[in-house]
Formats: C-alpha cells, sequence, structure tokens
C-alpha cells in the first residue's frame, strides 16, 4: 500500500487480465483464469511474489509448475478448489523442474497454502509423456524451504504429497489427505521434514511412506484407516516420531525396512536398513501390529555401525511381529521377532 494524507490508497492495475495489487497479494487469479500463466508472468528480480487464487473451482487441463523461488500460493481454503479435469494423466501441482528427470537447480521459499487440490482415477501412476514423473497430487523436486500448509489433498493416483530428488526443509502441517491410490504421503531423498497436525486417513496404501528420509520431525498426526502401514520407513535414519495417532490401518504402525534391491526375490541393498530413528509418546490402536521389521543379510540390525530405533513411551494394544533373531535387535522395543523385507 502506499500512504496517502487521508488514509491508505490501494493502487489496482490490470496485468496480464490478473487483478495488480500493492497489497498482501501481488496478483488475484479468478476462476476461469490462467493460474500458470500469473506464475509464468511474475517479475524475474527474484522478489517474493504471493499469488492470490479467489473462491471457486479451477478445472486443469495441465499441470501446473513453480520454478521460480519465492513464491507464495494460497487461496480461501476449501472454496478455493483446483481439480483435474477427467482424463488428464498428470500430477496437480509439480514445484521444481520437472522437464528434466534429475533437476539441474533448487526452487526454495516456496509457500502453498489454504487451498483444496484433486487429482483424478487416471489409468497410469506415471506421466505417459515424462515416466519418471508421477500422477500425485502435489509434487516437490529439489525444492528448499517448502511450506505445505491447510491444504485438503484427495483422490490422488499415486501419493498425494511427494518430496523427490533430493529435497529438503520441508514444513507440511494442518492438511487433510486422503484417497490416494497409493501413499498418502512420500518421502524419496528428502531431509528436515517438519510434519505436524495433519490427518492422513483412507489411503490404499501407508499413510507416511519414506525411501530415505533423514533428521525429520513427524509429530501430532492422525494416520488412520490405511490399506497398509501407518509409517513404512525404508533406508531412513535420525529421525523423530512422536505424539502421533496411528489407527486402524490393515498392517502395522510402523514398518521398519531397508531398501528394496530386488522385488522377486525380495533383496535389500547393503547396509540401508532404517536405523537411529525414535518411536516416542506415540499411540497405536487397531493394527495389525505395533511394529514389524523388514530386514535381510545384506541390511539387518547386526551390522557393525547400526545405530537401534528407540521406542520410548509409546501405548499400543498389539504386540510386535516377530523376525529373525539372526537379524540383530533392531529397536529398544519388545522385538518378538518376523518377515524378510516387504511392502
Amino acid at each position: 500500500m502506499r500512504k496517502a494524507a487521508l488514509g491508505f490508497v490501494v493502487i489496482a492495475l490490470s496485468v496480464w487480465g490478473f487483478t495488480l495489487k500493492a497489497d498482501a497479494c501481488n496478483l488475484t487469479v479468478e476462476p476461469g483464469q490462467s493460474i500458470q500463466a500469473a506464475i509464468n508472468n511474475l517479475p524475474k528480480d527474484n522478489s517474493t511474489q504471493t499469488i492470490c487464487l479467489a473462491e471457486g473451482d479451477f478445472m486443469l487441463k495441465h499441470l501446473l509448475s513453480i520454478e521460480r523461488s519465492n513464491v507464495i500460493l494460497k487461496g480461501k481454503g476449501d472454496k478455493t478448489h483446483l481439480q483435474l479435469q477427467d482424463g488428464v494423466e498428470e500430477p496437480v501441482l509439480v514445484i521444481g523442474e520437472y522437464k528434466v528427470a534429475q533437476p539441474r537447480h533448487a526452487v526454495s521459499n516456496i509457500t502453498v497454502e489454504n487451498l483444496r487440490i484433486t487429482g483424478n482415477k487416471s489409468q497410469h501412476e506415471f506421466m505417459p509423456s515424462i515416466p519418471y514423473l508421477s500422477n500425485s497430487g502435489v509434487v516437490v523436486r529439489k525444492g528448499e524451504h517448502i511450506a505445505l500448509k491447510d491444504l485438503t489433498v484427495a483422490t490422488c493416483r499415486s501419493a498425494c504429497l511427494l518430496t523427490e530428488q533430493h529435497t529438503k526443509d520441508v514444513l507440511i502441517e494442518n492438511s487433510h489427505i486422503s484417497g490416494a491410490h497409493w501413499d498418502g504421503v512420500s518421502f524419496n531423498s528428502t531431509a528436515q521434514v517438519t510434519m505436524r497436525n495433519n490427518v492422513v486417513e483412507n489411503n490404499v496404501a501407508a499413510a507416511i511412506t519414506a525411501e530415505n528420509v533423514e533428521d525429520s520431525k513427524i509429530t501430532g498426526n492422525q494416520l488412520s484407516n490405511n490399506g497398509s502401514h501407518g509409517v513404512y520407513l525404508s533406508n531412513s535414519y535420525r529421525n523423530l516420531f512422536a505424539n502421533n495417532n496411528v489407527r486402524n490401518n490393515k498392517l502395522s504402525g510402523v514398518f521398519l525396512t531397508c531398501a528394496i534391491r530386488t522385488r522377486n526375490p525380495v533383496m535389500c541393498w547393503d547396509n540401508s536398513m532404517s536405523g537411529d530413528n525414535t518411536f516416542k509418546n506415540n499411540l497405536f490402536k487397531g493394527n495389525s501390529h505395533s511394529f514389524s521389521i523388514g530386514a535381510d543379510t545384506a541390511a539387518n540390525c547386526a551390522k557393525p555401525g547400526f545405530k537401534v530405533n528407540v521406542w520410548e513411551n509409546n501405548s499400543s494394544d498389539s504386540a510386535s511381529q516377530p523376525y529373525p533373531q539372526s537379524f540383530g535387535r533392531c529397536t529398544t522395543g519388545k522385538d518378538s521377532g518376523t518377515r524378510t523385507a516387504e511392502r
């Protein structure tokens, strides 16, 4: 805003069909206008820019991408709805480069908040034209300082929220995530996640799956009624899981395992067993087991240098699942024993 003698004056201009304001929203986009055009036409000076989405349904023919740093994309809660049109086999939103398999640079300081995001029931888990890009709700690729807040994300063909390609420093909070064809939230090659006060429920696979997540804090979440595990933790280290409510998942509350090298037969990569994680003050109720272990001779808890997972002050109405004692002690909990790695 610009101060005048008699008060404050809001300067509004028409730029590319959008409303440009000198206040909290640099651009306001209405249903029927192009969100992608608004993103593409932001200033190239790396300044922080806020795009506000008005109430209404934004039907998307193609994915949205944010490859510029310092962007805030926000709506008006569930009244602002981003939805893929039927037949579109793409993710809804990608943060970071997506036209190359491995992003060449990081995209940083991105916030997406107060939106409802809905995918569709496409046939393929990955984009047919870009086979390394999954048809998830939101995909973060080599992002840094990313905040995903107050979102409702549902009906995702792959995961609803996916971070990958060495993403770090991610905040996920106060969001409702459900209806994924696979996992609700998936962390691949990701570090320094803060995930708190979310509901992740009714997904076909796990509430949270991690294939290499490190130095993260997963606290105060409800992980319930998912088709496999509450938490599937592979090749992951130094993470804290505390004060979570893990209920009525078909398999274990927590599945600690390795990075899968081959699936037939199931074999692990060497020394990839998840370790040095802490599970504290969580409630496990209605799951088949409180925790289970997936280890083998290549990746087990008897290997030199392995740091045991800490199981402290958790409450559960089910026992852990037994595993062969030859794999070593994987947690400080009551390991009553089983299985080689599986998902």
